[in-house]
């Protein structure tokens, strides 16, 4: 189960990252 974790993570940071862009 812990790909859904790193999956859920990374898309924490890219919306972070996207959020700084905007």
């Amino acid at each position: 189960m812990n790909q859904y974790d790193d999956a859920e993570e990374a898309l924490t940071e890219a919306n972070f990252l996207n959020n700084q862009s905007a």
